[in-house]
C-alpha cells in the first residue's frame, strides 16, 4: 500500500467515525469521488466500451436547497485520451471543475435511496498534451495538415456537464453517489481531427460524502429542527425520536393534553374514548356500539340516504323517504323491488316500464313505440278503413301497358289518392310489391314485375312522398298468385300491385 492510500484510507475512516456518531441531518456534505473518462469524437464513440478508461480523483461538496434540489461542486483530477491501434491515440493531464444544479426525482427528505438528473457548467484544464498515430508516431499537424497549436488546446476550456445519478444514504451522514456526466466541451482537435462536431468525454463516478453543518434545534427537545416533525413543542411535553410529544395511547392526543392518556380517545373528547370511532364520545352517543353520524346522535345510515338504518327497509341500498329508505333508481315512483324496470323511468301502471307513445302498451312489447297503436295491432296503429279500400281498390286498379312497365293514365286518380294518403298520414311506411300471372316466361315476369313496382315507387316519389318512407318496392313475378292462373278471372287477379303499409 503506497503513501497516499494510507493516507486516504487513514482520513476515511476518521471522518466516517466523526461523523457517523453525529446521526442528524444537515445541509453540506463533503467527500471524495472516484471516477473514470471516456473519449467520443471524430476518431470513434468509445463510450460503455472497455477498452479506453482512463482514472480521475477528486473531491466534491454539495448543499442542501430543498427536498428537491441541491447544488454541488466537483474538483477532479486525471488523464483524458484514446488509445487506438488503428486511428490517433491522444493523452492530456485534466483538472475537471463543475458547479451543478441537482434535482431530485423524489419528493422525500431523506430517502435510502434518491436518484437525480443534474445540469451546471465548468472549466477544464488540459496540460502536457500529447498526439500520435497508429504507428505511434507524434504528430504535430492535424489531419488538414494545420500545425496543431498548443496554447489552443491546452489551458482551460468552457463546458457543459449534464448527467443523472444515484445517490444511497448509508447513514444519516454518509451518503454514496453514482453519477453517469456527459460533458459537451463544444471545441475539438485534441484528437488530430478538425470537423464539424467536438470532442466530448463522459465521465462514470462514484462519490462518497460525509454531512456538515448540522441544523439547529429551536424548541431545545434534543432535536434538530431539520428532522424536528414538531419543532415548536411546549417545554412541558415529553417528545419522541421525530421530536413531536409522546402519545402513550396512540390516539393522536399528545399526552400533556390528553385527559386519557392511557386509553386511547378523540380529540372532540380531550382523549376520552370513542368506542365505535365516529367522534362522539360512548358517555353521549346512542349507538356507542355502531359508527354513525352526528345527525342521528351516533347512530348509523350505512347507506347515507338520511334514513337511519333502524328506520331503513333496505339499510344498504340509497333510497328515499318515501318508500322508507328503498330505492327508486329511475325517479318514475315505482321502487326498484316492484319496479319492471328499474333503470328506465316508466309509469306506475306498467310497473315502472316506458310507454313512449302512451298507448297503454310497454315499449318493450310495443312494436311501434313512437306511434299510439292498439294491443290488437301490438302497439302499432291500425290503418285506417278508407286506407284499407283504396289499397284494396290499387290491386287491380293499377295498370301498365302490355308487357311493359308504363303505367296508364287511367291509373293515375288511384295512384295520386296512394301520395294524398301518404302524405296526409306522416308515420305510414310503405312497402310496394309487384306480381304477374304465370303466362309466359317465369323469369321475364319476374323481371316484368319487379320494373313495374319501380315505376309505382318513382311516380309517388316524383309526386311528392320522401323516398325514404318507401321501404321497399320488389317485384314476385308469379310466385304468390291470389286467383286460379286456369282462368281470365283468376289471372287478372293475379296481376296486380299490392300496397303494405308499415311503422
Amino acid at each position: 500500500m503506497n503513501r497516499f492510500t494510507s493516507c486516504l484510507t487513514i482520513t476515511l475512516v476518521i471522518l466516517s467515525q466523526c461523523l457517523f456518531a453525529q446521526n442528524k441531518f444537515h445541509r453540506g456534505a463533503v467527500g471524495l469521488t472516484f471516477g473514470t473518462n471516456q473519449y467520443s469524437g471524430e476518431i470513434c464513440n468509445d463510450f460503455y466500451r472497455f477498452g479506453n478508461f482512463n482514472s480521475m480523483l477528486g473531491l466534491n461538496y454539495s448543499h442542501y436547497l430543498t427536498n428537491r434540489t441541491d447544488f454541488s461542486f466537483h474538483a477532479l483530477m486525471g488523464k483524458w485520451g484514446y488509445k487506438s491501434e488503428k486511428n490517433n491515440s491522444f493523452s492530456t493531464d485534466m483538472l475537471h471543475i463543475n458547479a451543478l444544479l441537482r434535482v431530485k426525482l423524489l419528493d422525500l427528505e431523506s430517502p435510502r435511496l434518491m436518484p437525480y438528473v443534474f445540469g451546471g457548467v465548468g472549466l477544464n484544464n488540459y496540460s502536457n498534451w500529447l498526439l500520435k498515430n497508429k504507428n505511434g508516431t507524434t504528430l504535430l499537424t492535424d489531419n488538414e495538415g494545420n500545425a496543431l497549436n498548443l496554447d489552443e488546446l491546452e489551458g482551460l476550456h468552457g463546458t457543459i456537464p449534464v448527467g443523472l445519478g444515484l445517490q444511497i444514504r448509508l447513514s444519516d451522514n454518509i451518503f454514496l453517489n453514482l453519477d453517469e456526466t456527459f460533458i459537451f466541451q463544444g471545441s475539438d482537435g485534441w484528437d488530430g481531427i478538425i470537423r464539424d462536431g467536438s470532442d466530448n468525454m463522459l465521465i462514470h463516478s462514484v462519490g462518497i460524502s460525509f454531512g456538515l453543518f448540522h441544523w439547529k434545534d429551536s424548541d431545545k427537545d434534543g432535536i434538530s429542527d431539520k428532522l424536528d416533525k414538531c419543532a415548536d413543542t411546549p417545554v412541558i411535553a415529553k417528545v419522541d425520536l421525530s421530536g413531536c410529544p409522546l402519545d402513550t395511547d396512540a390516539d393522536g392526543i399528545a399526552d400533556f393534553e390528553d385527559i386519557c392518556p392511557a386509553v386511547a380517545g378523540v380529540k372532540s373528547g380531550k382523549g376520552c374514548p370513542d368506542a365505535d370511532g365516529d367522534t362522539f364520545t360512548d358517555d353521549v352517543d346512542k349507538c356507542p356500539q355502531v359508527a354513525g353520524l352526528a345527525a342521528f346522535n351516533g347512530c348509523p345510515d350505512s347507506d347515507g340516504d338520511g334514513i337511519t338504518d333502524a328506520d331503513d327497509s333496505c339499510p344498504k341500498e340509497k333510497g328515499i323517504a318515501q318508500f322508507k329508505g328503498c330505492p327508486d333508481t329511475d325517479n318514475d315512483g315505482v321502487q326498484d323491488k316492484e319496479d319492471s324496470c328499474p333503470n328506465v323511468k316508466g309509469v306506475a301502471a306498467l310497473k315502472g316500464c316506458p310507454d313512449k307513445d302512451n298507448d297503454g302498451i310497454k315499449d318493450s312489447d310495443d312494436k311501434c313505440p313512437d306511434a299510439a297503436g292498439t294491443k290488437a295491432n301490438n302497439g302499432c296503429p291500425e290503418v285506417k278503413e278508407e286506407v284499407k279500400q283504396l289499397f284494396a281498390q290499387a290491386l287491380t286498379g293499377v295498370k301498365f301497358e302490355t308487357g311493359k312497365d308504363i303505367i296508364k293514365t287511367e291509373s293515375f286518380a288511384i295512384l295520386d289518392n296512394v301520395v294524398k294518403v301518404m302524405m296526409e298520414n306522416a308515420s305510414y311506411k310503405l312497402n310496394i310489391a309487384g306480381h304477374t300471372d304465370n303466362v309466359g316466361d317465369a323469369a321475364k315476369n319476374l323481371d316484368l314485375s319487379d320494373r313495374r313496382a319501380k315505376a309505382v315507387q318513382k311516380y309517388l316519389v316524383d309526386k311528392g312522398v320522401p323516398a325514404a318512407r318507401l321501404l321497399s318496392a320488389v317485384g314476385y313475378g308469379d310466385k304468390n298468385p291470389l286467383g286460379d292462373n286456369t282462368t281470365k278471372e283468376g289471372r287478372a287477379q293475379n296481376r296486380r300491385v299490392e300496397f303494405k303499409v308499415e311503422f
